[in-house]
Order: structure tokens, then C-alpha cells, then sequence
């Protein structure tokens, strides 16, 4: 059995400088990070994006960038790879991707000092959480539900795939999110805010 090809992960490259992005066709959702299919991430450009080509060597894909693909013809360290039209791949080192980089422009990460981490903490520890505004105890809060939802007339409840929305409810009324209860704006003489904050 042949042993699986190799590639350079560009998450344990470069992730500490730059943004690591993944193929279209990848999903990285509910894996970790040390399991992430280094074939599949991408460094997003501001002129396109780099990806793993196989052992120590890269591609700078660009599409429809005349000037940035002389750029990079011109580089000694680049070879044309693929080529089109409107498109071209440029094969490189590893270790010349600083010389790339300044020609395609990789998406940095966010840098934060550890001085700007230590101010954010004591901004943090100063300051605390803020205090949340007064919430009703559980037997106010259905004596209270109870009452507005006495006023409201039947109808149905809401569908619970769409959106919360007024087009999203069937039968024409509206759904309380909290009493479980529901309001016929056209069989009542009142709006929803009249019917249950003036009660309240």
C-alpha cells in the first residue's frame, strides 16, 4: 500500500501570521484543529490565494490579475504551473513565500500584544459584567402570562421552520414568544404592544 502523499500544513506555517481558510468542498465543522485535512486549507489573498501543492511547494492562484501574474512570472522563485486566459497557478517553495506574499497579499491575523491583553483584563476586572435589568420570578411571570394571554383571541401557532416574522405565522396571527399565547391582530380593536404592554 502506498503511503499517503504529503503536504505542508499551512495552519502550523503560517496560522500564527495569517488567515487559514478551507476548500469550498471541505468541512471542518466539529473537528479539531490538530485533525484538520491540511489538503484542504487555503490562505485567503487580497489577490486570490495560496494553497499546498504537494511535499515543501505551494500554488498562488490568481484569476484575472494581468499585473499581479507578470509579478509573479517575473519572480525566480515561481514557475508557472497552470495557465489560461484568465487564470494562472504559480508552483513555489515553502521557503520563498515571503517573496509571494508581498506580490498576493495574505489576509494577516489580528495581532494582540500582551500589554494590549493585560489592559483588557484589567478593563475586565474593573468594570465586571453588567447588570442585567430586572427579570419577573417564575410566579409573576405566569401571572402575568395568564392575564395577556386571556385577551388574546385563538389562532393558529406559528410555523415553527420559518422565521419570526409576521408573514411566517399561519393563520393570519401573531404568536407570543413568551406566554405561549397568541393575538388576531384582525379580530381585536387593539395592536399587539397595546394589548400586552399597556397590561402589563
Amino acid at each position: 500500500m502506498k503511503p499517503e502523499p504529503t503536504c505542508t500544513n499551512l495552519m502550523e506555517r503560517f496560522g500564527d501570521r495569517f488567515k487559514i481558510g478551507f476548500d469550498p468542498a471541505y468541512d471542518p465543522k466539529h473537528r479539531p484543529k490538530d485533525k484538520l485535512a491540511p489538503w484542504y486549507l487555503v490562505i485567503p489573498c487580497q489577490r486570490d490565494e495560496i494553497y499546498p501543492h504537494g511535499g515543501d511547494t505551494l500554488i498562488a492562484e490568481v484569476e484575472d490579475r494581468p499585473i499581479t501574474r507578470n509579478r509573479l512570472t517575473s519572480l525566480d522563485c515561481t514557475s508557472v504551473h497552470q495557465e489560461g486566459d484568465h487564470f494562472a497557478a504559480f508552483r513555489f517553495h515553502v521557503d520563498d513565500f515571503d517573496a509571494v506574499a508581498e506580490i498576493v497579499l495574505p489576509r494577516k491575523r489580528r495581532q494582540v500584544s500582551e500589554a494590549e491583553k493585560e489592559r483588557l483584563r484589567n478593563l475586565s476586572a474593573k468594570h465586571g459584567f453588567k447588570s442585567q435589568p430586572h427579570q419577573p420570578e417564575h410566579g409573576e411571570r405566569n401571572q402575568w402570562n395568564r392575564g395577556v394571554a386571556a385577551s388574546f383571541l385563538p389562532c393558529q401557532r406559528p410555523n415553527k421552520r420559518k422565521s419570526f416574522r409576521p408573514s411566517a405565522f399561519e393563520g393570519g396571527g401573531l404568536f407570543h414568544p413568551t406566554s405561549g399565547s397568541s393575538y388576531c391582530p384582525a379580530a381585536s380593536g387593539q395592536s399587539y404592544h397595546q394589548q400586552v404592554f399597556h397590561r402589563h
